[in-house]
């Protein structure tokens, strides 16, 4: 009986000791936050090479997206062409670190936020410093996750 009793404190210690278990939650939003997280910063990376292509494979092509960019609503066609367009016209742009924020949502939703300054070069040379802030919200559909809503705040930038 003894033993038992020992046995038993033995293994109550021990138990105390080890970490508890994360929750199935806690295992399921940090794995959200590291895709959405990764993704975003895949979105940034081909936004600031100009590979348009790449970055507007994140956005999700159906009917309700909709992305505001400094108060202007566009839908997916209007902003690819923007995201083009803009890439076409920029000989360079230099995103100063970007610290994205990840809130999980749901397993299936998430928004990811920055603030950002950068300095555009268009082909002309013409250099244009800006400062903003932006939010996406991401969704994990069949073909895995795409920006379905956001908004994009690009402000010039007089301390740059």
């Amino acid at each position: 009986m003894d033993r038992c009793l020992v046995l038993f404190w033995v293994f109550v210690v021990v138990s105390s000791c080890m970490p508890a278990p994360e929750s199935a939650s806690a295992v399921s939003d940090s794995a959200v936050t590291a895709t959405v997280d990764s993704l975003m910063r895949d979105y940034i990376d081909a936004i600031v090479v100009g590979d348009w292509r790449r970055a507007t494979s994140h956005y999700a092509n159906e009917p309700d997206f909709r992305v505001f960019s400094t108060g202007i609503p566009l839908g997916f066609d209007s902003l690819v062409a923007t995201v083009r367009r803009n890439a076409e016209r920029r000989r360079s742009l230099e995103l100063e670190p970007v610290d994205v924020e990840v809130t999980v949502l749901s397993e299936s939703t998430a928004i990811a936020a920055f603030t950002h300054r950068q300095r555009r070069v268009d082909t002309a040379g013409v250099v244009t410093p800006l400062r903003g802030s932006a939010s996406w919200v991401w969704v994990r559909r069949g073909d895995g996750w795409k920006i379905l809503h956001g908004a994009a705040v690009h402000l010039p930038d007089t301390v740059h």
